[in-house]
């Protein structure tokens, strides 16, 4: 929750450029507050889910205020918390892309692109499971993606992974995966492109505010061998869904 993301306020702040403005709208500084919360971009998102984020509660706060308020006041044992946290970060982080896009490749600056639930094109899925040591698969999710590239459904497969596994108090898990683009980004044996930073982000978050504990690697594996993954994702391209199932031993 460090105010570390390059808006331009703190590039303008940090003399690398001479002009603050949110390249969204044009009318205010371009702060983390201002960008996530109070331009009329991310109202016009957060006002389109059923997510109850009332932006016009949260002006004179900062937005990392308002994440720790959240975090602190709720048990991070809740799973219904954690999935609608997973919402919000989600929402977040596709506010910050289509920032981005606008600066790096001069997208319209349309409010109709803001990530309304009833308007999502699902182009894209995500979908995992986990075996324990004997390969006996013990929990397996799948869910028809609103990123609109495969590494963003990548990523959101890999964070809800990560949150599951904590919630079933997994230790140590080891993530089998034919990205190699994805191993090597978290293993940081690659610098990230700006599109991917948001991943390395919200896992450090995870970790540093300790909502998660969980320790993982990766490991690159032939497609075929995520069989069964692939045809679970294939079928959430046809069908919107969000399922999951948990062993019931793990209960």
């Amino acid at each position: 929750m460090h105010d570390s993301l390059p808006t331009r306020q703190i590039l303008r702040n940090r003399g690398i450029i001479d002009f603050g403005l949110c390249p969204l709208c044009n009318c205010e500084e371009e702060s983390t507050s201002h960008l996530f919360l109070l331009c009329p971009f991310a109202r016009a998102c957060w006002h389109g889910l059923p997510l109850a984020v009332h932006t016009s509660d949260l002006i004179g706060i900062s937005m990392q205020q308002w994440l720790r308020e959240l975090i602190v006041s709720h048990n991070l044992d809740d799973e219904v918390f954690m999935e609608y946290m997973q919402n919000i970060f989600i929402t977040l982080w596709t506010i910050w892309t289509h920032r981005n896009m606008v600066v790096h490749e001069e997208t319209t600056k349309s409010h109709g692109s803001c990530p309304k639930s009833s308007k999502f094109v699902l182009q894209k899925c995500l979908a995992y499971e986990a075996k324990d040591l004997q390969g006996v698969i013990r929990l397996y999710g799948v869910a028809s993606s609103k990123a609109g590239s495969t590494n963003g459904a990548v990523q959101e497969a890999l964070m809800e992974a990560v949150i599951t596994a904590k919630n079933y108090e997994f230790h140590r898990i080891l993530f089998s995966t034919d990205n190699k683009n994805l191993v090597q980004l978290l293993n940081k044996s690659k610098n990230p492109a700006w599109q991917e930073r948001s991943l390395i982000t919200d896992m450090e978050f995870l970790y540093q505010s300790g909502l998660v504990s969980v320790v993982c690697n990766l490991l690159v594996v032939p497609k075929c061998v995520l069989d069964f993954v692939y045809v679970a994702a294939k079928l959430a391209i046809r069908m919107p869904s969000h399922h999951s199932w948990v062993d019931p031993t793990l209960l």
